[in-house]
């Protein structure tokens, strides 16, 4: 689904725009900032 959006949105010259699939309880967040994160369809995967 993230290579749909990553090609659609270098169709649409959206050439700031990078996905990223990162599992917080695995990973430590990236030292960058963000501008926007997105999350959908998770809380109900929480116990």
């Amino acid at each position: 689904m993230l290579a749909v959006l990553d090609e659609k949105a270098r169709a649409a010259g959206l050439d700031n725009l990078h996905t990223r699939v990162l599992d917080l309880t695995r990973e430590a967040p990236p030292a960058q900032r963000f501008d926007l994160i997105f999350s959908s369809m998770t809380l109900h995967h929480i116990p």
